[in-house]
This record gives C-alpha cells, structure tokens and sequence, in this order.
C-alpha cells in the first residue's frame, strides 16, 4: 500500500501544514523524511503498522497514553491487564445486566398489583 494510502485511512490526507506535521510528530520523523516518503521512497515497515495502528484507532489518543497492547491483552498504566476476552465478556455482562434489571422491574411491578387485589 502507498504511503498516500496509507495516511488516507488515517485522514492525514490530502497533504497539509497540519497533517504533515500530525504526521511527522506521530511517526518521530523530520519533515525532511516525510517528504521522502509523501515523494515515493520506501517506508519501513515500523511505520507502515503505526499508520494501520492509527487506522484502526488503537490507542491513537492523548486519554490513552500510558496504555499498552501485548498479544490479545491491553495493559493500563498500572499494569493492570484485561484480555480480549474479557472485554467481549464485559459488554456480554452488561447486556445481561440490563435485560435482568429490566425482568425484575417487571416481575416487582407484577407482585405489587397481585397484592393489591
């Protein structure tokens, strides 16, 4: 894939002050290197993955800094870690969680008219 391609899926492009500098700064390239690339010359794969990184809005965010992503696990600040998983899970359990809530409304809404007749 092009470079051009590449900053496209992350919405770098077209080509500007702001996104060559987003772009240098995210890379850790100088604007004379980015030139290079934006011109044709090859890029390394390190960052070809961050632009697909970026892409696919892993982790690409100030309020994630400090996070990490080893294998299938995402690592907080505090070493914390939470697997794949274990985040399918969570939405799982709280889909659940609500479809429970919302039975046991209406099962206390059911026994309080029962009692009053």
């Amino acid at each position: 894939m092009s470079f051009e391609n590449l900053c496209r899926n992350c919405d770098l492009f077209p080509f500007n002050a702001n996104s060559k500098k987003t772009l240098s700064d995210y890379l850790g390239i100088s604007s004379r290197q980015l030139n290079r690339f934006i011109s044709g010359a090859t890029i390394s794969a390190p960052y070809v993955r961050l632009l697909e990184i970026r892409a696919q809005g892993i982790a690409d965010n100030i309020n994630w800094q400090g996070f990490s992503i080893k294998g299938s696990t995402l690592i907080n600040p505090d070493g914390e870690y939470i697997s794949v998983a274990d985040l399918k899970a969570i939405n799982f359990t709280k889909q659940r969680f609500f479809a429970l809530s919302e039975q046991n409304a209406y099962l206390a809404q059911k026994l309080v008219n029962a009692i009053r007749l």
